[in-house]
């Protein structure tokens, strides 16, 4: 079908009658050719295919039409939405301003009301007041006329009676003064004879004397007697108040009481469980050393005195508790005694020292002190300008009573700066001991057993899996800060949903103790810095 055909050339119904006079003529010239049957069929095809193009174009008209009603008709619809919507909003927009013109009104009437109530209220409280102070008035003008009348009439009385009152008083003070001339003559008299008959009686003048001498003797020498009795009592039975604290039993501890035994048995069964230290190798064998001799010494298989120690390290790392554990091993009192106490004391800390050195002389065993932080007060006695002569003469104290070597008792000082001790103080010392902090072999086992001391099974075998991890990020944490971190970790699972250690539970914990370890080693670096 030819396309550029006109409206008027295709027919009403747009039907184009050129194409079957074209195919008659090509019948015509086709019927004369030997291929004219497959020439026909080939036109009739090719009418074919221009007829389905011709339908094809037709619908692609209708649903372009269809398509463009159906797009106006989508923007009419949302034509209409946006026009119901500015509506609405309008509408909206009224409501409130309605609403806010009305609250306006009700916040001006009530502003109005309040302020008509106001002025009624302070109108009324203005007359009462008025009628207050006018009743005051009159009743202040009463009691002037009544007070008037009555000493008015008090001193006309008074008047007419002076004369009479003048006698009287003139006649009772003449009496009294007579009366007091009396008895001081009688007083002096009687004094005076008793003077003189003293003075002249020898025998009784002697009594007098001697007893007076007696009694001021025996009043001294019992007051001397007393307190050194007391003092002794107290060196024997008192434990000294610089004792932090002491395995040591005493009737009359200043700490004593019911509730304190209760809780150092508690602390004392406690102890028996997690009172197992791990050191490294070469540590340890240096510390079996210093434990199996305290044996010897014990089963007196050898004679020679005790020796000094001084513990150094980081905090944390079990210079305490060894300390502690070696005297209960050994079958020894121990007594901790913190420095910096010693220091705070003033001139009262030789007096305490010395109390302290008594006491062990009246001990039935062998005592251990362990002085902790003893650079606090043990320090380089050339240094005039940290050091008050109240410290100086506590540390010449310590270097006297420590003196002679002897095998009633031995001392061991802890400390992080050793460098800070006084050097007679070093020579004090027999053996140095270096505390380091765990290695990965140490830290494993510490955390392993108190894991297995604080945790229930589940979440033990949890932090077992972890165990190699934890050990790694724990590199430079003390014992002390192990044992912590296990406590922690338990605290913070036991306050969870299910009660049970989690992988995030886990990681949380041990992040937050890492972050705050190296927070506290900036502040050690300020403060070393300041």
């Amino acid at each position: 079908m030819n396309k550029n055909a006109s409206v008027e050339s295709r027919g009403m119904y747009g039907f184009d009658p050129t194409g079957l006079e074209r195919a008659a003529k090509a019948v015509s010239i086709l019927d004369k050719s030997p291929n004219a049957k497959n020439a026909f069929e080939l036109a009739v095809k090719e009418e074919e295919i221009k007829l389905l193009e011709q339908k094809n174009a037709l619908k692609q008209k209708e649903i372009l039409h269809s398509k463009l009603e159906k797009e106006n008709k989508i923007s009419e619809i949302k034509n209409e939405l946006e026009a119901s919507k500015e509506k609405a909003e309008y509408e909206d927009f009224l409501a409130k301003k309605r609403i806010e013109y009305k609250l306006k009104r009700e916040k001006e009437n009530n502003d109005e009301i309040l302020k008509r109530q106001e002025q009624s209220i302070i109108k009324q409280e203005k007359e009462k007041k008025d009628t207050l102070t006018h009743e005051h008035n009159l009743k202040v003008l009463q009691d002037k006329l009544f007070l008037q009348n009555k000493y008015y009439t008090k001193a006309k009385i008074d008047r007419e009676n002076f004369d009479i009152v003048k006698e009287k008083i003139k006649a009772k003070s003449e009496e009294d003064r007579k009366t007091k001339i009396q008895i001081r003559e009688l007083t002096l008299n009687k004094i005076g004879n008793g003077i003189s008959k003293f003075l002249k009686d020898k025998i009784m003048f002697n009594k007098l004397l001697f007893g007076l001498s007696t009694a001021f003797l025996l009043t001294y020498t019992s007051k001397k007697i007393i307190n050194l009795t007391f003092l002794k009592i107290q060196d024997k039975l008192f434990t000294p108040k610089l004792i932090k604290e002491t395995n040591k039993f005493s009737l009359f501890n200043h700490k004593f009481s019911l509730k304190s035994l209760i809780s150092n048995i508690k602390k004392y069964n406690k102890e028996k469980i997690e009172n197992k230290l791990f050191f490294e190798p070469i540590l340890q064998n240096k510390l079996n050393i210093i434990s199996n001799s305290l044996k010897l010494h014990e089963l007196n298989k050898i004679k020679t005195p005790f020796r000094n120690f001084l513990f150094y390290g980081p905090p944390g790392t079990g210079k305490t508790a060894f300390a502690k554990k070696l005297a209960k091993n050994n079958n020894l009192y121990y007594a901790i005694i913190n420095g910096a106490e010693i220091s705070s004391l003033g001139n009262k800390s030789v007096i305490e020292l010395n109390k302290i050195f008594d006491w062990v002389n009246y001990s039935r065993k062998k005592i251990l002190f362990f002085i902790d932080e003893s650079d606090a007060f043990l320090r380089n006695r050339n240094d005039k300008i940290n050091l008050s002569e109240n410290l100086r003469n506590t540390i010449n104290t310590f270097l006297y009573r420590t003196g002679d070597l002897n095998r009633k008792f031995f001392f061991i000082l802890g400390t992080n700066t050793p460098f800070l001790i006084d050097n007679a103080v070093h020579d004090r010392i027999d053996e140095i001991v270096k505390f380091d902090l765990p290695k990965d072999n140490e830290r494993k086992d510490i955390l392993i057993f108190n894991a297995r001391n604080h945790f229930d099974k589940i979440s033990y075998d949890l932090f077992i899996k972890h165990i190699n991890l934890i050990v790694e990020k724990t590199k430079g944490f003390s014992g002390r800060e192990l044992v912590k971190f296990v406590i922690s970790l338990f605290d913070h699972y036991s306050c969870s949903k299910n009660g049970i250690l989690n992988n995030e539970i886990l990681y949380n914990c041990l992040n937050s103790f890492i972050e705050q370890k190296k927070i506290k080693e900036k502040w050690k670096d300020i403060s070393y810095k300041h």
